[in-house]
């Protein structure tokens, strides 16, 4: 058996093909070239789980590899496809984090425990204060012009002055209140 080790792992032909069909895969199913090397790995495993099987007198060590390989990708497919999965939804911690200029990812981010570290945060806080000040003012945007005065008099002034300021009842201005945050949860919503 040790043989048949020998000969799948140093065969450059197999190599090769390995190497082949990883890179076949990536783009599709889900798979990145982040995965390639994952690939790779799972394919010389599989070879060498079935490699006591191989029989010289039936096939040459390039065709066996072949097959237990497309056997292999047919078992990685329906894995991906299983109802349970859906790998568009799926992250790579090894992929790049779009919006960031350097090639930083999400394991980059990470402390020991693969926790997210705030520390290691690509993100600067003057940037996301820069994101919140643009998703504030799209929300307002999106208001009625009572609506947003109304808001932007929250800012300022609690609801009693504001009632107190412009005769209208406080019971209405809490409605209105509860309106507004209402919408807003709806547009964050819709923002993810």
């Amino acid at each position: 058996m040790q043989a048949h080790h020998n000969l799948f792992l140093e065969d450059p032909r197999v190599q090769s093909l390995i190497r082949r069909k990883a890179k076949d895969m990536v783009g599709l199913f889900g798979f990145s070239t982040s995965d390639r090397e994952d690939l790779e790995q799972e394919f010389r495993l599989e070879i060498l789980k079935q490699s006591a099987r191989y029989d010289q007198s039936k096939s040459s060590i390039q065709t066996f590899s072949d097959r237990v390989i497309a056997h292999r990708i047919a078992d990685l497919i329906e894995e991906r496809q299983a109802q349970c999965r859906d790998w568009r939804k799926t992250v790579s911690l090894s992929d790049p984090l779009p919006g960031v200029e350097d090639d930083m990812t999400l394991e980059d981010c990470l402390d020991a425990d693969g926790n997210i570290d705030a520390r290691k945060s690509p993100y600067s806080p003057q940037q996301e204060a820069s994101d919140q000040r643009r998703d504030i003012q799209r929300f307002l945007s999106l208001l009625e012009p009572r609506l947003r005065d109304f808001c932007m008099s929250l800012l300022r002034q609690t609801v009693a002055e504001i009632a107190r300021e412009s005769g209208e009842a406080a019971g209405t201005l809490y409605d209105r209140q509860r309106r507004l945050r209402a919408l807003y949860r709806k547009f964050e919503d819709n923002a993810k």
